[in-house]
């Protein structure tokens, strides 16, 4: 994992345009942690979640959607939906 505060480059391989990357960092760094806000036709006003996965995000959606993710790592989040 790359250090916090800290990014990938490729200037040391001969690039001209430093291109910055983020991924790598450890995700259990609380700093990396992020806001999840939902609203809008099916989601429960009011409802908080607390801390939910990341993978849970998409199935929620697909769930709105009326599609099925049958592979989905993560599961709908149905305590935010109102049906």
């Amino acid at each position: 994992f790359g250090k916090l505060n800290y990014f990938f480059g490729d200037t040391a391989a001969g690039g001209k345009n430093e291109s910055k990357g983020s991924h790598g960092y450890d995700s259990h760094l609380p700093d990396m942690q992020a806001v999840f806000v939902a609203c809008g036709a099916g989601i429960k006003p009011g409802t908080q979640l607390g801390e939910i996965s990341n993978t849970s995000v998409a199935p929620t959606i697909a769930k709105l959607l009326g599609i099925e993710m049958p592979m989905a790592g993560g599961k709908p989040l149905t305590q935010a939906l109102s049906k």
